[in-house]
């Protein structure tokens, strides 16, 4: 069939079949036309355009419109109130101009209200000022050279999916805003966005489900998902790639029990913002995600109660983390085997996990963990290389720091003291003292040897507090004389205490005069005596001859006293020569 033009403005027809049809200028189905069967052009060319403005298409469980394969040269213009009861298909077709279905209104419940699979428009796609679809809306693998714009519009499709872009290429942007509406999912896997995705305003609902999926998207400018952003069910960009900023700011998302955002293994080149009074309940997640700007939660509510409330492992976060001034969350906040070069600020922030860890940032490597934050719940830091540590406040209800580097100490931190209250809060069967040595390093680097003994001293004391009595006994008497090492000179001051009792005991109960090596008797000197029995290096100064052997139990005491001079003797030199130095 060819016409030169075909005009059925304001007619009924009980159908139409067009299929292959050649029409040399504009097709006319608008003013009123009215079709209660299918309208089809299957294959069909119109050189001009297609014009159904205000038309009325009914085929209830059916195909209302069809035009699989067409070839559309000058734009079809579905919109001025254009109504649809059935599917409106254009599978493969290819539309020279724009599409547009400006308040349209498209009913297939229950199946694809509008599908464009594999179609390819050059002028832009409009689905938008009060444009309405109950039933799936389908544009896979679809090419839309100009954009791809739904604002105002309503999809309903509840339990299914209300717009599917999967594999679809959009070059002018997608512009789901200005109080664009969807019951059901949204979704678009794979799709290659060149201009941006906005749903700035935007209400997705999908409850229990996902609401919004952008798994492998490629989106070359930004994704605008804030100003007042709602979605009720997962919002989901697993692999994705985001050439610019993500914006989540005033965003809510409500996915109880589930993910309420899920980034994982997804590139984002300008940073991620989550902030500016961001609503997530529901776990946030970023497995692998690879942020290159900075990652914003100032000022965000994150509430996973009994689970995660953020989980960033295996992140690489090149702009720093910010989860500071008002950020709250109500479960773990993790982040193990992360890296985040640049500061991790949770200045101000507040973390809730009873009963589990409310920060756990095991084997992470981050450049500056700012912590100035209430925390209710445990920390832990197993293998964990912070660059630089600072932290101000009360510490975390326990602490697991087996493993970790620091490079450097700041704030509250660089004092002994609060450093050792919060070592103090690892439990006692995870006890090591690895933590406290590396601590201590840090001190010995900064130029404060007196701090790192000082840590290093308590170290050992928590060990014997946490030993069996008969090495506690022995490990005590170590710290009384000698400081465990760590102040030998104790052992001097024992050592010469030691001297003065022997002379005491020698004055009031050893003898007065001694006999010589000749027979001779002469005057015993007990001070000298006493020097030359319990502290070693004066043997010499009194002849061997000088010996006491009554009364017999200063005898022993005298013994045991010289044994205790030779022991703190050595412990007294391993000191100074630092062989019992432990680092």
């Amino acid at each position: 069939m060819s016409s030169q033009r075909l005009n059925l403005a304001g007619s009924y027809v009980p159908g139409l079949t067009l299929d292959g049809a050649r029409i040399n200028g504009d097709a006319i189905l608008n003013d009123g036309f009215t079709a209660t069967g299918e309208v089809r052009a299957l294959g069909a060319t119109i050189t001009g355009q297609l014009a159904l403005t205000g038309a009325t298409l009914t085929n209830k469980g059916g195909r209302a419109l069809t035009l699989d394969g067409a070839q559309i040269n000058g734009g079809a213009f579905l919109n001025g109130g254009f109504t649809a009861t059935g599917e409106v298909r254009a599978k493969g077709a290819t539309i020279t101009g724009e599409l547009a279905l400006r308040g349209a209104t498209l009913t297939n419940e229950g199946g694809r209200a509008l599908t464009l699979d594999g179609a390819r428009i050059n002028g832009g796609a409009f689905l938008d000022d009060g444009f309405t679809a109950t039933g799936e809306v389908g544009a896979l693998g679809a090419t839309i050279t100009g954009e791809l714009a739904l604002r105002g519009a309503t999809l309903t499709n509840e339990g299914g999916d209300a717009l599917t872009l999967d594999g679809a290429r959009i070059n002018g942007g997608a512009f789901l805003d200005d109080g664009f509406t969807a019951t059901g999912e949204v979704r678009a896997n794979g799709a290659t966005i060149t201009g941006p995705l906005v749903l700035t305003g935007a209400t997705l609902t999908n409850k229990g489900g996902v609401a919004l999926t952008l798994d492998s998207a490629q989106i070359r400018v930004a994704a605008f998902l804030d100003g007042g952003f709602t979605a009720t069910g997962e919002v989901r960009a697993n692999g994705a790639i985001i050439t610019g900023p993500l914006v989540l700011t005033g965003a809510t998302l409500t996915n109880e029990g589930g993910d309420a955002l899920t980034l994982d293994s997804a590139q984002i080149r300008v940073g991620a913002f989550l902030d500016g009074g961001f609503t997530a309940t529901g776990e946030v997640r970023a497995n692998g995600a690879i942020i290159t700007g900075e990652l914003a939660l100032t000022g965000a509510t994150l509430t996973n109660k009994g689970g995660r409330a953020l989980t960033l492992d295996f992140a690489q976060i090149n702009g720093g983390a910010f989860l500071n001034d008002g950020f709250t969350a109500t479960g773990e906040v993790r982040a193990n085997g992360a890296t985040i070069t640049g500061p991790l600020a949770l200045t101000g922030a507040t973390l809730t996990n009873k009963g589990g860890d409310a920060l756990s940032l095991d084997r992470a490597t981050v450049d500056h963990l700012r912590l100035n934050a209430s925390i209710t719940g445990g920390m832990s830091c197993t293998a964990t290389t912070f660059r630089l540590l600072e932290a101000t406040g009360a510490p975390p209800q326990s602490l697991r720091a087996t493993g970790w580097r620091v490079g450097d100490v700041q704030g509250e931190l660089a004092r002994p003291d609060v450093m050792t209250n919060w070592l103090d809060k690892v439990p006692e069967a995870l006890f090591s003292v690895q933590p406290w040595h590396e601590v201590a390093s840090v001190f010995d680097r900064q130029g404060h040897p007196s701090r790192a003994k000082q840590i290093r001293l308590t170290s050992s004391r928590r060990v014997t507090k946490m030993s069996p009595w008969p090495t506690r006994i022995v490990r005590t008497l170590y710290d009384v004389v000698a400081g465990y090492g760590y102040y030998p000179l104790l052992a001097g001051v024992w050592l010469v205490g030691a001297a003065i009792v022997a002379g005491i005991l020698t004055y009031w109960f050893g003898p007065t005069q001694v006999a010589t090596a000749s027979g001779a008797v002469e005057d015993l000197n007990p001070w000298l005596y006493a020097a030359a029995v319990v502290i070693p290096p004066a043997a010499g100064i009194v002849p061997s001859t000088w010996t006491i052997s009554t009364p017999l139990w200063l005898s022993w005491a005298l013994v045991t006293l010289k044994g205790f001079g030779w022991l703190l003797t050595a412990i007294l030199l391993g000191g100074l020569t630092g062989l019992l130095k432990k680092t």
